[in-house]
């Protein structure tokens, strides 16, 4: 995949190996900047890397020289509230209403790359956010149209979006939408289900309450590659909070989990919380099944 995008090999130092633990501790001292929230919303980590708005075509050309075969990114920043741990680049409530004016921003800033980079090869677009499920789906659609009539598409071109337990589970016509789009793969973020984390963390709305109907929704409309996202390592979020977590996610039967490991973190979970095993979280989960059944 590196070389076939076009990247350059690895450097010697990339290839080297470093114990766990110092690589975890690494990543605690130095979370603020190495985000990997994109785009990158505070200023320790992007500003110094602004150009002037007249070198930006140059710029443009120059990082993109010699590479034929692309992955797209489109960001859609809205949400109907801010998760409180969230660092990515959203708006704020009273530019929840301007979605179509966002959307056609998008779709313009997109010609713009497309007159720079000429029709060269796209074999995946990702189109994430923010909750990239807010705007009306006929936006998305429009939105997909115009990237594969401006560049050229691969035979094994994908196509993925991130949704809401919420929105998956009160607007199956938008799941079905995308699908019927020619989306591929869908991704929910369920993050925690521990009630009162989900509060803390701003996320009450997305509860169990949703998460099986989503599921359904999500697998009625067509949908062979769904990843649930989980996120560890918060404070006052133990091991077996964790692990009921895990468990509550395997039992939905994705194809796809995404774990994230959070800077918020206290010395007895963060060994604890990844010392839990697949058999036991599977266990847990057989356990839930069981029980919905039983209902």
């Amino acid at each position: 995949m590196i070389t076939r995008l076009g990247c350059a090999p690895p450097s010697p130092a990339d290839c080297q190996t470093f114990d766990p633990a110092d690589v975890f501790a690494a990543g605690e001292q130095n979370h603020h900047i190495s985000n990997t929230a994109y785009p990158i919303a505070h200023r320790e980590t992007f500003w110094p890397y602004r150009i002037a708005r007249e070198a930006h075509r140059a710029t443009v050309e120059s990082a993109f020289e010699g590479i034929d075969e692309l992955c797209l990114y489109s960001h859609i920043p809205f949400c109907e509230t801010r998760c409180f741990f969230c660092e990515y680049t959203v708006v704020g409530r009273r530019e929840l209403d301007a979605t179509e004016e966002y959307m056609a921003a998008l779709d313009r800033e997109l010609l713009l790359y497309r007159e720079l980079l000429g029709p060269r090869r796209l074999y995946g677009l990702d189109i994430g956010g923010g909750t990239p499920s807010f705007p009306a789906a006929d936006l998305i659609a429009r939105h997909l149209q115009n990237v594969t009539d401006n560049f050229a598409i691969s035979a094994d071109f994908s196509v993925s979006i991130e949704t809401t337990p919420k929105i998956a589970s009160l607007e199956p016509d938008k799941i079905r939408a995308y699908k019927a789009m020619g989306i591929d793969r869908i991704s929910m973020g369920v993050q925690v289900t521990q009630p009162d984390l989900l509060k803390t963390l701003g996320r009450e709305e997305n509860g169990l309450e949703h998460h099986y109907r989503a599921t359904e929704n999500i697998r009625r409309a067509g949908f062979t590659k769904f990843n649930i996202d989980l996120m560890y390592g918060f404070a006052d979020q133990s091991a077996e909070s964790w692990a009921a977590t895990l468990a509550h996610a395997i039992a939905l039967e994705p194809e796809y989990i995404t774990l994230y490991r959070m800077r918020y973190k206290l010395t007895r979970i963060s060994h604890q919380a990844e010392r839990v095993t697949l058999t036991h979280a599977r266990e847990h989960a057989r356990v839930s099944k069981e029980k919905l059944a039983a209902a």
